[in-house]
């Protein structure tokens, strides 16, 4: 029997396999957007595609050269939310609860606890998170020019599709919106 998988589902097959990606430009690990302040599960993403905004404005109008095509930036965010510190308590709690009730007790609650964090709670208020955007030539073009409006059109499908950030292609450009713990780095 001949082999019959569609070519398009070969390269998206390809994708998902890349460290850190899913078939989507997504990543799979790191920090959620709506963690950038430090609090988990919160709804900030009006305050993400502001700085989406502010991003594409200086974006706008660079031309980007197939040779030298290719701009990093980095937005910080101070940690805002107070850690919920119950979560270490609630923890151990629960791991000498594992321990009661007969033999080999005390070693399983012991296991469990070795897996409790104390930092679980999320970082400290005055610390940063960050966001890393890149962007590239990504054409056959020699060069293009970035405007506005296509790099609203990339970062906010990325954003809206991936909260723990993304890399992919639009519209001859290659975007990286990868947000993370920690001050920028460069």
């Amino acid at each position: 029997m001949p082999f019959s998988t569609p070519l398009i589902s070969i390269p998206i097959a390809l994708l998902a396999l890349l460290p850190g990606t899913n078939a989507l430009g997504c990543y799979k690990i790191g920090l959620p957007f709506n963690e950038l302040h430090g609090g988990r599960g919160q709804e900030i993403m009006g305050e993400v595609f502001n700085d989406i905004n502010t991003q594409c404005q200086i974006m706008d109008g660079l031309v980007f050269h197939k040779s030298i095509g290719h701009r990093k930036l980095c937005t910080e965010w101070a940690i805002t939310v107070e850690p919920d510190t119950t979560c270490y308590e609630d923890c151990s709690d629960g791991c000498s609860a594992v321990g009661s009730g007969g033999r080999g007790g005390e070693l399983a609650s012991a296991l469990c606890g070795i897996g409790c964090d104390p930092k679980c709670g999320g970082p400290s208020v005055g610390g940063t998170n960050h966001i890393f955007w890149e962007f590239a030539h990504d054409s056959e073009e020699e060069e293009m020019t970035m405007t506005y409006d296509m790099c609203m059109r990339a970062l906010n499908t990325e954003a809206s599709a991936c909260d723990l950030g993304s890399q992919s292609h639009h519209e001859g450009f290659w975007y990286n919106i990868d947000p993370n713990e920690g001050p920028c780095d460069f």
